[in-house]
């Protein structure tokens, strides 16, 4: 039955089907796990295909990223440990200015393979959201828009310390670390890290 849902394209029902199938017996658990791939790379495929056409057709650049995000979000379904098609959809997801929802995938890259550009993209999407964040507070004067930019800028310093850790000459975390710390006005944690 699990074949039949991944010719249909009815993915939540295809995985349910070959969990219940291996369930009950794993005598098929080879065809299962090949048919699974199979789907997998179909929609990683896909996303791709999809990614490359945002590329070259600006007029429909959106569009194009919008199915590649589907595309890999599918894919992830079928292969949640697919590091490959969690980078590929944060990717996507900043290619098309979806700060926020590349935040996941970034994440899981970070936790699963300590991804230098995990570091680097996730650190500085918290950075530009602290540094709005900072700027509404300048126009509000509102001490919740304070407290929301430090807790910002803290989350972008969190992972660009970790990311310094893993990768202490890497100038792109280094630079996006010390910015933070200036931006959260920790001056003289910023000098001192640059004396490092």
């Amino acid at each position: 039955m699990g074949f039949v849902y991944g010719k249909l394209n009815k993915i939540d029902e295809m995985l349910d089907a070959y969990n219940k199938s291996l369930a009950i017996d794993d005598e098929y658990k080879k065809e299962i796990t090949s048919a699974k791939l199979a789907a997998w790379a179909n929609f990683f495929n896909k996303g791709v295909k999809y990614f490359q056409k945002a590329n070259t057709s600006p007029d429909s650049a959106l569009v194009f990223y919008d199915k590649s995000a589907e595309a890999f979000k599918t894919a992830i379904k079928i292969e949640p440990d697919s590091i490959n098609t969690h980078r590929n959809l944060a990717f996507v997801l900043l290619n098309s200015q979806k700060y926020d929802e590349a935040i996941e995938p970034l994440q899981v890259i970070i936790d699963k393979r300590n991804s230098k550009d995990g570091y680097r993209f996730l650190g500085n999407i918290y950075y530009l959201k602290a540094k709005n964040l900072k700027s509404k507070f300048t126009s509000t004067k509102n001490p919740e828009d304070s407290l929301a930019y430090m807790a910002t800028f803290d989350k972008a310093i969190a992972v660009l310390e970790a990311g310094k850790k893993a990768y202490p000459t890497d100038s792109d975390i280094l630079l996006g670390l010390s910015n933070s710390y200036i931006g959260a006005k920790k001056t003289d944690v910023a000098m001192k890290a640059c004396k490092e």
